[in-house]
């Protein structure tokens, strides 16, 4: 069967170039540290193919290769993969009030359900994977173990904000997630997300995280705004995460690029950003939703 854009159901996407998953395997290794033999075993005969939608200009790998609970077992056994509060949690942070219901999905360490908490709301964390589990404690009542394509099925309450953290990136079906995230929410609520920049200051625009079995998506602001129209929600707002220092962040990609990249990958610069053009362009976006039209921007 022909593929169809992911975002917006548009067939007859163009092809941008084929990678082999082996290739990107051994890159993860170089750079986080991590071994993954367990997932080159399952994963590492496969090749995908990077396609962007003639429409939406949405950016997706096929056949779609989602990393499973094993993956990301094996990605944060020795690399730090669950990360801190971020820039884009911060945002989301500036609408929590006191008593509001707020759920995450991926909630990963937990980092942003402990703030949201801290500012007096009733949060909750979902997130598929073990490690999750484990670091927020076996009997914690504040964390529901769950596949996220179950999201619209668990026992949730109507909440005021559902957030997403660097998360759409990684499943098959972003706007089937981002849609049960909206039946979530109450009237006048928002749905708060995030994705990497494909638009980022880079010298190497592709890097073996944005790729399967870890990324399938690849995303900008307009794919943001047309996600809110797939799943009838308005955006209130899109932020752009800025470099602050072009320069020593240039200097670093560089050193990183001759010394991880592979003779073999075989994805052309057109996939990514500009090489040093976008200089303010930071790694993350974030989008807020919203319910309400009159909110809208």
């Amino acid at each position: 069967m022909d593929p169809t854009c992911v975002l917006c159901d548009r067939p007859g996407p163009a092809s941008i170039g084929k990678l082999a998953v082996d290739v990107v395997i051994d890159q993860l290794e170089r750079q986080t540290g991590s071994s993954l033999p367990r997932s080159r075993e399952r994963y590492g005969h496969l090749e995908v193919s990077l396609l962007d939608c003639s429409e939406c200009h949405l950016q997706f790998f096929h056949p779609p290769v989602v990393g499973d609970a094993t993956f990301y077992e094996e990605l944060a056994e020795v690399s730090a993969y669950y990360e801190p509060l971020r820039w884009d949690q911060d945002v989301a942070t500036d609408l929590v009030t006191p008593g509001a219901v707020v759920i995450d999905v991926g909630s990963g360490s937990g980092s942003f359900v402990e703030t949201a908490a801290g500012a007096g709301a009733r949060a909750i964390g979902v997130d598929f994977s073990a490690g999750a589990r484990s670091i927020a404690g076996a009997d914690n009542p504040t964390f529901v173990q769950a596949r996220l394509e179950d999201l619209r099925d668990l026992d949730l309450p109507r909440a005021d904000i559902v957030t997403a953290f660097q998360v759409l990136e990684h499943v098959e079906d972003p706007r089937g997630l981002v849609g049960s995230m909206a039946a979530l929410v109450v009237d006048g609520g928002r749905v708060v997300v995030s994705v990497p920049n494909r638009e980022r200051f880079a010298v190497d625009p592709m890097q073996a995280l944005d790729c399967p079995p870890h990324h399938q998506t690849r995303w900008g602001e307009s794919q943001l705004r047309r996600l809110a129209s797939e799943v009838a929600m308005v955006v209130e707002s899109i932020h752009v995460q800025r470099v602050i220092n072009p320069a020593r962040l240039a200097l670093r990609m560089v050193r990183r690029a001759r010394t991880t990249k592979p003779a073999d990958w075989s994805l052309p610069p057109a996939a990514g950003a500009r090489p040093l053009t976008r200089i303010v362009n930071g790694t993350n976006l974030v989008a807020v939703f919203g319910t309400s039209p009159q909110t809208a921007r």
